[in-house]
């Protein structure tokens, strides 16, 4: 068919555009909404809207994990939000499971939109600034292990501290011996990345380094 309305110069023209399928032209300022999935639905995710990743390696990428399909272990709808859980388990060969999804509606460029969030949900600390194992000082990054457990530079007490679900503190698993250079010392960590192989680095600012450390989960 033969679609009636274009774009051109940032406005509406009647230039016509061929293709199979007429669809909403939409100004590149203005946008309007192509796409949706508020997950409302507990369960299966919706499969008009949505198509899995199946594959382990990642596709050549060297990754740990099996990207399983319609498996609610990894991924499902629940209380309006959608769920991608990684398990430790042996699955077809890798040592891991997790979810790919894909959005069966392709798009040459545009914004993504999240639901409001009523509320927060304080997950490490929230005492105060301080040095116990329920405060922090002036936290300058964070990352999630396989496991769920949170990792934060605690920059202000030259220390990273963990948490785990459930625990009422976290624990201290580097530095937390004075500002210093020393290997079990830390100046102003900032930044935090963990490889393939658990090992977690860490961006010493105020030494001017990065340091690798093996963490025993």
């Amino acid at each position: 068919p033969t679609c009636t309305d274009g774009v051109k110069n940032q406005d509406e023209t009647g230039v016509d555009c061929g293709g199979a399928i007429c669809s909403k032209i939409c100004l590149p300022q203005q946008g309007c909404h192509t796409f949706a999935d508020e997950f409302n639905q507990d369960g299966k995710i919706d499969m008009s809207k949505w198509e899995f990743g199946v594959g382990g390696d990642g596709w050549g990428n060297e990754e740990k994990q099996y990207y399983t399909s319609s498996r609610l272990k990894n991924a499902r709808c629940e209380n309006g939000q959608l769920i991608i859980e990684a398990h430790k388990e042996n699955y077809e060969d890798n040592q891991f499971t997790s979810a790919k999804l894909i959005s069966k509606q392709a798009f040459l460029y545009g914004r993504l939109q999240g639901k409001d969030a009523k509320e927060g949900t304080v997950m490490a600390e929230g005492n105060g600034e301080g040095g116990n194992l329920t405060q922090l000082s002036s936290p300058a990054g964070m990352i999630v292990d396989y496991l769920g457990q949170i990792y934060v530079a605690d920059c202000g007490n030259d220390r990273i501290m963990r948490w785990c679900e459930g625990k009422s503190e976290g624990e201290i698993v580097i530095g937390g011996n004075g500002k210093g250079n020393e290997p079990n010392q830390l100046n102003q960590p900032k930044g935090l990345s963990f490889d393939d192989g658990g090992n977690l680095y860490v961006v010493d600012l105020g030494n001017n380094r990065i340091v690798k450390f093996e963490i025993i989960l």
